[in-house]
């Protein structure tokens, strides 16, 4: 028997590969088992020859492992050191991530102790909004000097009936400067300004305005009590006192014998 060598035939395969664009409005159905190919995008997805490209599902591999922890990244740079406020913000800040959340109070008045630790009973009419007050609530207390300004911060410790226990957790202090040349050339100018006392009545006279319009006419006035009684008219001619007649013209012509020594009223 004759022993034959295989014949190699060399075979190359093109796969079907098209945009994913193109893959998206093709009908084209793949055959069972043959590969398409996204050209743009490098996935592949195998056919079964019965649906289109679209319809398919990505050839995926299963996952792979975890890889190896990399190297440590390089050290950052240093921050840079912030203080937020005074020694009594941060207290309070710190207070605050502890407890609930404050309701701030006012005080009326001082609040005596002078360390911070210190404690104190006040009452609710110490303070201007006690309403609703409990503990951890904070009351701002504030008082001045010649030169400072101070809030003090006291947290509530007790609530019992109208007595409130607290305990001083914080203070920040402001200077006032007295310095300030501007601010004393102000003061200076309003504590020199003249009043209306020192003006002499030259500038007092300066001052006035014009005149105002006339104001509206007063009610009339009470009637006057009745003078004394008249006397007698006497005739500058014969010396007798002289008589009143009062008539209309017509009585008046009626009298034949006029008395010269009368006085005749003719009213009409």
């Amino acid at each position: 028997m004759t022993e034959t060598t295989p014949e190699v035939v060399p075979i190359r395969v093109r796969h079907k590969r098209m945009p994913a664009s193109e893959w998206a409005r093709s009908d084209f159905v793949l055959y069972d088992g043959e590969l398409g190919i996204e050209s743009d995008t490098g996935k592949v997805k195998v056919g079964n020859g019965r649906d289109r490209f679209s319809a398919l599902q990505y050839l995926t591999g299963p996952k792979g492992d975890r890889g190896e922890t990399g190297p440590a990244g390089p050290k950052g740079a240093d921050g840079v050191v912030r203080f937020e406020g005074s020694a009594a913000e941060r207290a309070l800040s710190e207070y605050a991530k502890k407890s609930e959340t404050p309701v701030y109070r006012i005080a009326k008045g001082d609040i005596y102790g002078a360390n911070i630790g210190s404690v104190a009973t006040i009452k609710t009419t110490d303070i201007m909004n006690p309403d609703g007050i409990k503990v951890g609530d904070i009351v701002e207390d504030l008082w001045t000097n010649n030169s400072t300004v101070d809030y003090e911060f006291w947290k509530v410790t007790a609530v019992n009936g109208t007595n409130i226990n607290v305990q001083k957790i914080g203070k920040r202090t402001f200077v006032i400067s007295y310095n300030d040349t501007e601010l004393k050339r102000r003061v200076t100018a309003l504590e020199n300004r003249p009043t209306f006392e020192t003006l002499t009545q030259t500038q007092r006279n300066s001052l006035r305005g014009p005149a105002g319009p006339a104001g509206p006419r007063g009610a009339d006035g009470a009637r006057g009590a009745d003078g004394a009684p008249g006397q007698n008219i006497i005739n500058q001619n014969g010396g007798q006192p002289m008589k009143y007649w009062a008539g209309t013209r017509s009585q008046y012509d009626a009298i034949s014998n006029k008395d010269a020594n009368t006085i005749y009223d003719i009213y009409r």
